[in-house]
């Protein structure tokens, strides 16, 4: 998202605001921003930036300003915030419902900042997630285009997720009786991977080799057409690697199932799963995952 501002005062203030597509409780969760702006902004270090969440009733809650004395901008390259979401630290209206939020924004007031300072501010990233103890969907809110990705842990509740600039961090705690984590990713558009392909990469600690872990993948397109691979044991993976796991060639060699109604040519997006034997004494190291690719 850019923001173009025109500064003809040093008092200047504007806001921008857009609603997410579903509820979320966000009670301990996380807010985590992407923004890309001119370094002179962040040298004259005036400009105040404050992001605040939206309840369904329209109260609002406002988080600390941006400190951008404390991060190194240079020439637009990113600079990433987060937020631990806390209701006793934020700013609130009476009457704010934190499990009830239905819309972020942001509020920009020059002040003080020299007019002759001008420039773009771009917000390239904006993540809300519920609590790590919660499964539910991620989405980078601006546009209705832009791609979620939903997580669901069955394993101890003290298992966590997190985003971590581009990739989803878990720190599973398993019980040993046939837990599972899957992925979700909806691209939210359709590709034609009939002579293309769907990969997503996944960082694999060592320590998870010849535990008995197997993964599959899930490919499903705009309608009700779907495909899930053949178990794959991890042992065929690199530990302490990033690992590309592609979609094999679609015949019944590869996949567990095909129904008959996948469209190739209208793919929307995939899953990757992975579960444990029912064994303890599992590892806990710290699993990441990032670049759901659909190519044409």
């Amino acid at each position: 998202m850019a923001i173009s501002p025109t500064w003809i005062t040093d008092t200047d203030q504007f806001q921008v605001f857009s609603y997410l597509q579903n509820t979320l409780n966000l009670d301990m969760g996380t807010l985590n921003l992407r923004f890309e702006m001119p370094q002179s902004y962040v040298d004259d270090g005036n400009l105040l930036v404050r992001a605040f969440i939206e309840d369904t009733s329209g109260w609002r809650a406002y988080f600390t300003p941006i400190d951008w004395a404390s991060i190194a901008a240079n020439n637009y390259l990113p600079m990433d915030v987060s937020y631990n979401i806390d209701i006793g630290s934020l700013e609130a209206d009476d009457g704010f419902d934190i499990t009830q939020v239905t819309g972020v924004g942001f509020d920009f007031n020059a002040n003080g900042k020299p007019v002759e300072i001008q420039g773009d501010v771009l917000i390239d990233s904006i993540v809300l997630s519920e609590s790590q103890d919660q499964s539910g969907p991620v989405d980078p809110v601006f546009g209705e285009d832009n791609p979620v990705w939903n997580v669901w842990i069955s394993a101890d509740p003290a298992s966590h997720w997190y985003f971590e600039n581009e990739e989803l961090v878990i720190e599973p705690v398993w019980t040993g009786d046939s837990d599972s984590i899957t992925v979700n990713y909806d691209s939210k558009s359709s590709t034609d991977i009939t002579a293309g392909s769907a990969s997503v990469e996944l960082y694999l600690p060592a320590s998870y080799l010849n535990q008995g872990l197997n993964y599959q993948l899930i490919i499903f397109d705009s309608g009700t057409g779907a495909a899930i691979t053949n178990s794959i044991s991890v042992d065929t993976l690199t530990g302490d690697s990033w690992n590309t796991l592609t979609i094999p060639v679609m015949n019944s060699d590869n996949f567990i199932f095909i129904s008959s109604e996948l469209d190739l040519s209208q793919i929307r997006g995939m899953e990757f799963f992975i579960s444990t034997p029912s064994v303890a004494g599992l590892p806990t190291d710290t699993l990441r995952i990032k670049n759901f690719t659909l190519t044409p």
